[in-house]
């Protein structure tokens, strides 16, 4: 059955997965490509206008433990100082990283661990040296 399937060619932007097994054959779908992993935002508007040398998008690189951390954090701190000055709020949310126990820390780890696997997945040509 799966021999006499017409071939058709798919648009640039969608890729295949694998699905399953059907009769001992591959099966495959078509879906659209991940969302990028730190895409452009406004507070990079300048990055993402401008290409890298070789014509490639800029790609921020994953978020380590204490980026997520971070991320978590910020907004719990914000709304418990009544303060968004950020030097402040990012050295409190730095001195409760350093407050927390490797087993507290570990979950970070493996998240950041885990964003790094897919970053990896979705630009498999990028390096850290790329954005510099």
């Amino acid at each position: 059955i799966l021999n006499s399937l017409p071939i058709v060619q798919l648009p640039k932007n969608v890729i295949l997965q694998p699905l399953g097994l059907l009769n001992g054959e591959v099966l495959y779908g078509a879906v659209p490509p991940p969302p990028l992993l730190n895409s452009c935002n406004s507070n990079s508007e300048r990055k993402c206008e401008d290409k890298q040398d070789g014509g490639r998008a800029y790609v921020k690189k994953p978020p380590n433990a204490f980026m997520l951390f971070l991320k978590e954090q910020r907004p719990k701190v914000v709304a418990e100082l009544n303060m968004n000055h950020s030097v402040a709020v990012n050295s409190i949310v730095g001195e409760k990283w350093k407050s927390l126990s490797e087993e507290q820390k570990a979950k970070y780890y493996d998240q950041a661990r885990v964003e790094k696997q897919l970053h990896e997945q979705q630009h498999p040509e990028w390096s850290n040296t790329d954005n510099y």
